[in-house]
């Protein structure tokens, strides 16, 4: 009798482990097949260049990766100095990555902190370099200055004579002779209003001595190549002028 009664307690408490054991397993079983949900981790920020000049273009990019197992969507969230710049939005499956980047140009020098979440970085906008002035040689006939100066000259009738003259009939009152002789501009006797716009026409850096208008400098605007007035020999950036029979040759930095 008591050996049935232990052999009857004994079959319950396998019949007992063995269903905790089963329920134990399914458990498990259930939880290890349930798919993880969309996860994103950052990493791996690059900006290149990290230095660059105003108005340039740096590029800001890292490594999205879906560490579920479940397809989801990030926000990618760009501030440069605490303000958002720019966001975008992508679709990665379970355990797929992608690079994603994003273009900042920037027209003020400094320095420029970029954060995306946890990741932070900066990037650099020097100041613009002063630009080398090159050295050129322009080469002008008294002629071709003649035709600069003289040429469109309102309210009078030009007429070009040998000898690189040119004779004025102003407004048909009077009448005068001028030229450029070797790189200088002659005039004859003429009324000193007539002296003052010629000036003006070569710009507000003239002045007139014995019958001669001289040029003393240039404004910034004016570029020698595409026009040019006799004697520069005050302006700054002069390097040599030369006249000679016929012609000036000028040698200057420009800008």
């Amino acid at each position: 009798m008591f050996r049935q009664k232990s052999s009857l307690v004994l079959g319950l408490a396998l019949v007992v482990i063995c269903f905790f054991t089963i329920a134990g397993v399914v458990s498990c079983a259930s939880e290890l097949s349930s798919p993880a949900p969309a996860a994103f981790h950052i990493a791996g920020l690059a900006i290149s260049p990290v230095e660059l000049e105003p108005g340039g273009e740096v590029t800001i990019s890292a490594e999205v990766t879906n560490t579920g197992d479940i397809e989801g969507s990030y926000t990618a969230e760009l501030k440069i100095d605490g303000v958002i710049e720019a966001t975008k939005e992508i679709t990665l499956a379970g355990g797929a990555s992608q690079l994603l980047s994003f273009s900042v140009s920037r027209d003020t020098p400094g320095t420029y902190k970029v954060t995306w979440d946890e990741l932070a970085g900066e990037f650099v906008v020097a100041e613009p370099l002063p630009l080398e002035p090159v050295v050129r040689t322009v080469t002008w006939t008294d002629a071709a200055i003649t035709q600069l100066l003289v040429g469109p000259f309102p309210g009078a009738e030009a007429h070009f004579l040998p000898d690189n003259k040119v004779q004025l009939k102003y407004y048909f009152v009077f009448t005068f002779d001028c030229g450029v002789t070797d790189g200088k501009l002659w005039l004859g006797d003429m009324p000193s209003l007539v002296v003052q716009y010629l000036s003006a026409r070569i710009g507000e850096y003239t002045s007139y001595r014995d019958s001669k208008l001289f040029l003393t400098a240039l404004p910034p605007w004016f570029d020698p190549t595409k026009e040019i007035a006799p004697d520069v020999t005050h302006l700054p950036t002069l390097e040599s002028i030369e006249t000679r029979e016929g012609e000036a040759v000028i040698t200057y930095r420009w800008p």
